[in-house]
């Protein structure tokens, strides 16, 4: 299982694709699927698990929308009015792909300035008392000041974050893809886009997910063992999948989304790991765990190949 340390990394491993858009990627593996194969797959997503969602909080379901709603009345309620520049939704439900049981809810809530102890006591007693939500625990999320945003870790003091619905102080999720999603794709509870003033550009999330390729899954391909667990094997196709997909289109995409459409991008042989996935996804029990811990090696090991060739040589 993924310790702590690399669940940050997990979260986000990470423009409209239009044909206009689009470059031609020459030499890269179209073959096409067999069509029952493909057929399969997207109706085990769409059916089963990802049950996409139109973006905005009234698109909802209404046990998330209890929970927002009941986080925003507290904010107003509890704490100065002049402290909250504004709170967004970002990561599954801001891609329009939360999946009922699985999906964590992010948010990012913007401050005008540091919270002071007292403040600091109030956030978290607030979400001790959401802990009492049926999802409550699924709350992850940063109090991040407006001058902070944009920034990275690194560029950042120690912030209040919110882990399974816990307050903690330290540093979290931030890097270019939270960044991009909520510039691009986050969902207003307080306040208005307009406060998000900081630039994001594509480049950074393509640098984002260099990093995710060739520091954090080519250290694995040497750790084999871990893909004898249902979890690494999931954890492995999804996201990797997904950076494919997400560098094709240069638009972030859901772990499903990356799973639906990255049989379109690689080798048909790839098929049957992509199926092992969904099932695992669905909770299923898996095939062979010794095949399939040396398979989705050999796929890790291609798809790093086929990303430094086509994203990030130069």
């Amino acid at each position: 299982m993924p310790n702590s340390d690399e669940a940050k990394i997990k979260r986000h491993q990470f423009r409209s694709d239009t044909p206009e858009n689009r470059k031609s990627k020459k030499g890269f593996y179209r073959e096409r699927q067999p069509f029952n194969t493909r057929k399969q797959i997207n109706h085990l997503l769409h059916t089963t698990i990802c049950r996409k969602q139109e973006r905005g909080v009234s698109k909802m379901n209404q046990e998330v929308r209890d929970l927002l709603d009941q986080y925003t009345d507290s904010l107003k309620a509890w704490l100065p009015p002049e402290l909250i520049a504004g709170s967004f939704l970002y990561g599954s439900l801001a891609l329009g792909a939360y999946e009922e049981g699985r999906s964590d809810i992010d948010f990012l809530t913007v401050l005008s300035r540091d919270v002071t102890e007292g403040e600091s006591k109030t956030i978290q007693s607030i979400h001790d008392d959401l802990r009492n939500h049926p999802l409550g625990k699924k709350m992850d999320g940063m109090y991040i000041t407006e001058s902070d945003l944009g920034k990275r870790n690194s560029e950042i003091a120690p912030y209040l974050f919110c882990q399974e619905g816990e307050i903690k102080r330290g540093h979290w999720d931030i890097n270019a893809v939270t960044w991009f999603i909520l510039k691009c794709k986050g969902i207003p509870l307080v306040g208005e886009h307009a406060v998000l003033q900081y630039q994001i550009g594509w480049d950074e999330v393509r640098k984002e997910m260099e990093y995710n390729i060739n520091g954090y899954w080519k250290s694995k391909l040497n750790k084999q063992y871990l893909f004898l667990t249902d979890e690494w094997v999931e954890f492995a196709v999804c996201t990797v999948a997904r950076i494919l997909v997400t560098l094709e289109r240069e638009d972030i995409v859901s772990k499903s989304e990356g799973l639906l459409s990255a049989g379109e991008l690689v080798s048909t042989r790839w098929s049957p790991l992509f199926h092992e996935a969904v099932n695992l996804r669905m909770g299923k029990s898996g095939t062979s765990r010794m095949r399939r811990s040396i398979k989705t090696n050999q796929f890790l090991k291609e798809m790093i190949s086929v990303c430094n060739e086509r994203y990030f040589s130069g």
